[in-house]
């Protein structure tokens, strides 16, 4: 009865461990969505996305102006549609003429999420991300991790082949404000249509449940021994 009694209290207080994670939320944005999660309105700013640098220097990232869920990027193919869960942004949000391009080069976006001390460990999601023209890297807290897409990325928004992981398995999260950059190249010698779209997961906590679940999982045991 006793090895029960303290199997329980061991459960008690990793649920409370949990329950103390889960108060500080962990939040990171799509491009392209409010505070909720809604998809933004075309042409407005994304108040989650900064240009840091670009040909044309820093600057605000808007939503791209789209047409019928896809963006006719004359002359080249359109981009891959927008929703249900995040939209297209850039450097400008009308570039549905070749004197709105912009010019060729390097641009690289940024957005920030917050992380406790605890959540630095168990912090692990995925995200989709596509880009015009290709995606040179997604960088961490000044570190790169590696991730690269190729200069027709634009024409589609596919986990299969664009999807990226962001964890503490290199050690760059930490706690506070972590920045989070995607780099992104705009190809060809002439003034041309400029884009980033991300998508991110929910947000697993994998180490706080199956904490939970050994707790339990020991209580079912003892119990079991204790019936006979």
């Amino acid at each position: 009865m006793r090895n029960l009694v303290v199997a329980c209290l061991i459960v008690l207080s990793l649920t409370v461990g949990v329950s103390a994670l889960r108060a500080t939320p962990i939040t990171i944005y799509s491009t392209g969505v409010d505070a909720s999660g809604n998809l933004l309105a075309d042409g407005v700013l994304d108040p989650h996305y900064s240009l840091i640098s670009s040909p044309n220097g820093a600057g605000s990232a808007y939503v791209v102006i789209s047409a019928q869920g896809g963006w006719p990027a004359y002359p080249f193919p359109a981009w891959a549609a927008d929703g249900p869960s995040s939209k297209w942004i850039g450097p400008q949000a009308d570039q549905t003429s070749n004197a709105n391009n912009l010019l060729p080069g390097t641009y690289t976006y940024e957005t920030t999420f917050t992380l406790t001390a605890n959540q630095v460990e168990t912090f692990s999601i995925n995200g989709i991300w596509s880009t015009d023209n290709n995606g040179l890297d997604i960088i961490v807290n000044g570190h790169s991790l590696g991730y690269t897409t190729p200069f027709t990325a634009y024409q589609d928004f596919d986990a299969t082949h664009y999807l990226f992981m962001i964890d503490d398995s290199q050690g760059f999260l930490q706690a506070g404000v972590n920045t989070l950059d995607f780099v992104v190249a705009n190809g060809l010698d002439v003034p041309n249509p400029a884009g980033l779209r991300v998508q991110f997961s929910s947000v697993p906590e994998p180490l706080s449940m199956s904490l939970m679940g050994l707790g339990l999982l020991g209580i079912g045991l003892l119990r079991r021994r204790f019936l006979r």
